[in-house]
């Protein structure tokens, strides 16, 4: 039966070579640990105690919620298939729910770190062939300052328009998730940037172009041109592994907080349709708390 199912995947799933041969090897670690353990040489025999046996196993074994997630994927997609081939009439994976796995903490870039690094930006750009006076180094440093100001996607600056902004409000109009609308606040000084930013992008094409942040070209701008300007941006920074955008919008958040933000303010900002999307932010305040006791009590030694 697992060869039927193998061909069932390759054939009518046309699922790749390797994803193909995860399932396989899930499959087949399922059906040694029946044999060794349950005697049971037939999967279609095995109950939903013996599933959850092997479950239980690989949580004692330390593995990762994801890759036992994963493997009982694999298991679900198989008994599946053999219900619909009627080799069973009972799914005995159909209680087995899915491990939490343990939200990780989002990596931020600290304050004054981060404040510091602009500086040293703009001074780099100013070394360079592409002067601040340039469109090319004045849309970078508008992007950079974009993204950490208001916290927004990546797909998200990658859609803004014209339309999106107002100037004499100073707020900016964001598409979210799900095509919900959001309104972010602009910064004094993230006012002006974007104004220099305007007046650079009128001066250097004659097209007009509706989005508002363009490549060189003048083109509509996309992911990984985005990205490719956050992680020259971000290279240098030994505070984090990920110099992505979303860093950024971390370190927003993060920033925020620290500084008495209150936590159903900062869901609106980053779109957030729960606070418990949001309270993960709250870690990294804890953990700046901790820090600061371990440094500051006579008892913390």
């Amino acid at each position: 039966m697992i060869n039927r199912f193998i061909s069932f995947l390759t054939f009518e799933k046309r699922y790749s070579p390797h994803t193909i041969e995860a399932y396989r090897r899930d499959i087949a670690q399922l059906k040694q640990y029946n044999k060794d353990f349950f005697q049971l040489d037939d999967l279609a025999s095995a109950s939903h105690n013996e599933i959850r046996a092997w479950v239980i196993q690989m949580m004692d074994k330390n593995l990762e919620s994801s890759s036992i997630n994963r493997k009982m994927s694999s298991v679900k997609t198989y008994y599946n298939f053999l219900l619909r081939e009627e080799i069973i009439t009972k799914d005995p994976t159909s209680k087995i729910k899915k491990i939490k796995s343990k939200k990780k903490i989002p990596q931020f870039i600290p304050e004054n770190s981060l404040q510091k690094k602009l500086q040293e930006y703009t001074g780099t750009l100013n070394k360079e062939k592409h002067s601040l006076d340039s469109f090319h180094a004045c849309r970078n440093l508008f992007c950079i300052e974009l993204l950490y100001n208001t916290g927004i996607r990546l797909s998200e600056a990658v859609k803004l328009s014209h339309s999106n902004i107002s100037i004499p409000k100073s707020q900016i109009k964001v598409l979210g998730k799900g095509n919900k609308e959001r309104i972010i606040p602009l910064s004094n000084s993230m006012a002006n940037t974007l104004t220099i930013y305007l007046l650079k992008k009128e001066n250097e094409f004659k097209e007009k172009n509706p989005t508002l942040i363009v490549t060189d070209k003048g083109k509509k701008t996309y992911a990984m041109h985005i990205q490719s300007i956050v992680k020259d941006f971000l290279h240098q920074e030994k505070s984090v592994k990920q110099k992505s955008p979303h860093t950024l919008r971390h370190s927003f958040a993060t920033h925020l907080l620290n500084n008495g933000a209150d936590l159903n303010a900062i869901k609106e900002l980053l779109g957030h349709a729960s606070l418990a999307a949001t309270q993960i932010y709250t870690h990294n305040s804890i953990e700046k708390l901790k820090n600061a006791f371990d440094q500051a009590h006579p008892k913390a030694k």
